[in-house]
């Protein structure tokens, strides 16, 4: 048995403590402290980006992107943009303007004769001038065979240039240039209105249907226009007083695709100039 008696009291056993510089003991506080500042300041940093990228940035999310579109500062509040006046752009393109109808004057369009008559249409200035034009007619045609149908009109300006169109052609057998029968008014119209004023002339123009060679058609055309001047000829007209020409096919009065219209444009046409 040991006796505790003897024994030499012993003494607590203290904590280790770490000795160092001075504050070293305190480190691991500060660090603590400076992570969590450090952690607060990126937090605070973060929040801010993300207030100005909403606003000017697309977020990029997993889900769909939307597609980020710039306000106009115009529509800012408080924001105003000056108005653009934008400059004004010529019109470049040309305006026509309606040409006026012109007035149907008496004389300023051909006299017309048909069916044995001579008409006096639209408008004349006054009696005397009316009379004028009649007697003019009724030399050709006859006094009893002159249609006056004009309007007075104090502001009409003749303008009469001796032409009267004959709207009776004399038609031809296809492919033939002789004339047929004995009885052709427009032509006996002809030689009345050579023989009633000095100067007047006859054009006579030859057509043809659209039957053949095109080039054949036309010196057929002058055929039948010369064959009709050799008949005024030979009836006393002076050849110098006349005129032929030969359209071919190319200007028909009537529809080619039918017998009818065919027999209409084999025809010659005369129109009776400087009558006065």
């Amino acid at each position: 048995m040991t006796d505790v008696t003897n024994q030499e009291p012993q003494t607590p056993i203290e904590p280790i403590k770490l000795v160092g510089p001075a504050g070293d003991n305190e480190r691991p506080t500060r660090w603590l402290w400076l992570v969590a500042a450090l952690l607060v300041l990126f937090a605070l940093g973060m929040g801010v980006r993300s207030a100005f990228s909403s606003d000017d940035e697309p977020q990029a999310t997993g889900g769909p992107t939307t597609e980020f579109v710039r306000q106009d500062a115009g529509t800012l509040p408080g924001v105003t943009t000056p108005p653009t006046t934008a400059a004004p752009v010529e019109n470049t393109t040309p305006t026509t303007e309606a040409a006026p109808e012109p007035e149907q004057v008496l004389g300023s369009q051909p006299l017309r004769y048909a069916d044995g008559k001579i008409f006096l249409t639209g408008t004349v200035r006054d009696q005397e001038t009316a009379d004028t034009f009649a007697a003019l007619a009724a030399e050709v045609v006859g006094e009893e065979n002159v249609v006056e149908t004009y309007v007075l009109d104090p502001n009409a300006t003749e303008a009469f240039d001796g032409r009267v169109v004959i709207d009776d052609p004399v038609l031809f057998p296809s492919g033939s240039a002789v004339l047929q029968g004995t009885d052709w008014p427009a032509l006996e119209v002809g030689l009345a209105a050579l023989e009633a004023s000095p100067s007047a002339q006859i054009v006579i123009t030859g057509h043809t249907d659209d039957v053949g060679d095109s080039g054949t058609n036309t010196v057929l055309s002058i055929r039948r226009a010369r064959a009709v001047a050799e008949f005024l000829v030979e009836s006393g007209a002076d050849v110098d007083r006349i005129e032929t020409n030969g359209a071919g096919e190319d200007e028909p009065v009537a529809d080619n695709a039918t017998p009818e219209g065919r027999a209409e444009n084999r025809r010659i046409e005369l129109e009776i100039t400087g009558l006065g």
